[in-house]
């Protein structure tokens, strides 16, 4: 062997092992879509040997979370499946500590060293956790052209839609470009509808299928901003008026956090407009995008600001649509509410027509709810008993007892995880003279609210708004679960604003029962 082919080798095994010992790292790598943003890769590194994951999930102390052991990665339509962790166990549920983060690692086999981009996936159910587009920061994902289509500028018959009630739909089509199977992407549309004066601000959430496509008529009733968000991800807001559609064109490979660019074109009714107003989301610059100033000029939105100052304007002589519009935002949450309000003069046939089909309904749901309620629970309205009475008027009927007051919401999962983890403390102290009282917020669901009772023992109540906003202010109450405990003697012991555990609880009912 010549002195020319041993160097030869000798540069090719160097080569080769240095390949053999290269770590790509990516710091703080970039994503295009997360369905759980609390969990978030902070650093990766590729070997030919694995692929790691340094990973934080951050949430509320107490709470849980756990990855599963069928995790994978996926690129180029192939999977690498978890092989170890630190840290964590694997299928197991983890607490969080009071810091509410926790810091650990996941081991994958390995991709391949030129991988641009990867998915993390426990799987494609809609509950799994998912991240989507892994990328280093400096690499910019591929984006598709956007179709003319898109681009267009206004439609020929697009005005400003005159303010007057129609009870006719709006319709708002949704569809994603680099759409990916088992994004199960959400999409909340946050609107006026005058059919819910109680809480008019309504949201709706819609899915994309997995062509990533979805569609959702509206009641708006008047013309209006609508909110669309691409949820955990990108925002922007459209004009509609009853009866029009608009179509709005995302690219789901679009990097970055809100103020983003995964909304890339609008087709339908004012959509130049709705695209000018959303590139000034984007540039956070002041003013108004083309048309949008019009708008507001002629108070054509109708937006929740609108409903909670309309008093001075309800309770004037003006006319016109505007003043029945606002006397019927400010008169029926008051009937809602059961109080004695009688009804206003509405000269608009069609809104007048629908405050008294709202207050119909009501009155009909109120005398259903009282008839179907189980037996341990109680619905109270405002008839029965005033706001500032509620509370004391619950505790008076527990008297000489030692009282724990549960204060939360059907939708509120600290609070459910709440009531499980303490079902072996009340089995444990079934024997002392202890009253479980619940008092659901309203914003919960008055039928799962009967469904999930049947499974919590105790003494429940479903209040009106009123009733629970006093208790609220009368615990100094902001968030829930919300805790109170009080001895035989009618006095409070004990007060939390959330879940600290079943211990504490546990020991401020021990502390209470001691103090007959």
């Amino acid at each position: 062997m010549n002195k020319k082919t041993i160097i030869t080798a000798l540069l090719a095994l160097i080569a080769l092992t240095g390949q053999a010992k290269k770590t790509i790292v990516w710091e703080n790598p970039s994503v295009v879509y997360t369905n759980f943003p609390y969990f978030v890769v902070q650093k990766v590194e590729m070997t030919k040997e694995r692929t790691v994951l340094y990973a934080r999930v951050t949430l509320m102390p107490g709470l849980e979370f756990r990855i599963q052991d069928s995790s994978y990665l996926q690129a180029d339509g192939k999977q690498y499946a978890i092989t170890g962790s630190d840290s964590i166990a694997l299928g197991k549920w983890i607490t969080l500590d009071d810091s509410g983060k926790k810091d650990f690692v996941l081991y994958f086999k390995p991709l391949p060293l030129n991988t641009k981009e990867f998915d993390f996936l426990e799987g494609l159910k809609r509950n799994d956790h998912q991240i989507f587009g892994l990328h280093d920061k400096n690499y910019v994902m591929p984006t598709a052209p956007v179709p003319a289509e898109y681009l267009a500028d206004y439609a020929e018959d697009d005005q400003l839609a005159e303010l007057k009630y129609d009870a006719t739909p709006a319709t708002i089509h949704f569809k994603a470009l680099n759409y990916r199977k088992g994004m199960n992407t959400e999409i909340r549309v946050k609107y006026v509808d005058l059919n819910n004066p109680k809480d008019p601000m309504l949201e709706n959430y819609i899915r994309l299928n997995d062509e990533g496509e979805a569609s959702i008529n509206l009641p708006i009733c008047v013309p209006q901003l609508i909110l669309a968000e691409i949820y955990w991800s990108s925002m922007t807001i459209v004009y509609l008026a009853p009866g029009k559609e608009v179509t709005l064109l995302i690219d789901m490979s679009r990097d970055g956090d809100f103020p983003n660019t995964k909304f890339v074109g609008y087709k339908g009714y004012f959509a130049k407009t709705d695209k000018a107003w959303y590139q000034q989301m984007v540039e956070d610059k002041v003013g108004y995008g083309h048309g949008m100033k019009e708008l507001w000029d002629k108070q054509l939105v109708f937006d929740h600001n609108f409903v909670s100052d309309c008093k001075d304007l309800a309770l004037s002589d003006a006319k016109g649509f505007k003043a029945d519009l606002a006397r019927y935002c400010y008169y029926l949450p008051q009937v809602l509410d059961a109080k004695k309000v009688e009804k206003p003069l509405i000269e608009d046939k069609n809104l007048s027509d629908l405050y008294d089909t709202v207050v119909a309904e009501y009155q009909k749901t109120v005398a259903a709810n009282k008839q179907e309620i189980p037996s341990n629970a109680h619905y109270l309205d405002m008839t029965e008993v005033a706001p500032e009475n509620t509370l004391q008027t619950i505790l008076d009927k527990h008297k000489d007892k030692t009282i724990l007051v549960d204060l939360w919401a059907t939708w509120c999962v600290p609070c459910m995880q709440g009531h499980e983890k303490m079902k072996p403390m009340k089995e444990e102290l079934k024997d002392q003279d202890i009253v479980y009282i619940y008092i659901a917020a309203p914003s919960s669901n008055f039928e799962k609210w009967k469904e999930y009772i049947a499974n919590i023992p105790g003494e429940h109540y479903f209040l009106t708004e009123e009733q629970y906003l006093y208790i609220s202010e009368q615990y100094e109450c902001t968030s829930i679960p919300f805790y109170a405990i009080y001895n035989s003697k009618g006095e409070q012991t004990y007060k939390q604003q959330g879940f600290s555990g079943v211990e504490a609880i546990r020991e401020a009912l021990e502390k209470a029962l001691d103090n007959k």
